[in-house]
């Protein structure tokens, strides 16, 4: 931990200050980026997932739906807390290669 800043006096900025010194994106951020790339490789089967979460032919519309639920356990799922903004996706990014610094760039801006 201590060898990442430069100085002593870095450690007691505020939590935003810091990640400017470190440069790099907030939770929040990395945490919609990686949810991004997940349902991207679920999406275009580059994960072994026994049961069919996504088919292809919803990710060619350009759209997922998000489904209902009963229960607010599900409302957190992977699929729901990230449909919303994977249907914000320019179709550059959702059939293009994954790259992590262009995800990023897109959840900061959205």
């Amino acid at each position: 931990f201590n060898i990442l800043y430069e100085n002593r006096d870095d450690r007691d900025l505020a939590y935003e200050d810091r990640l400017k010194v470190l440069k790099i994106p907030s939770l929040g951020v990395r945490l919609k980026t990686n949810d991004l790339i997940t349902l991207l490789k679920l999406a275009r089967n580059q994960f072994y997932c026994p049961v069919t979460l996504l088919e292809w032919s919803d990710l060619r519309e350009g759209r997922l739906k998000k489904y209902r639920h009963e229960t607010n356990l599900r409302g957190n799922f992977l699929i729901n807390r990230t449909i919303n903004l994977f249907n914000k996706l320019p179709d550059s990014l959702k059939f293009g290669p994954i790259r992590r610094d262009l995800l990023t760039d897109f959840v900061e801006s959205a």
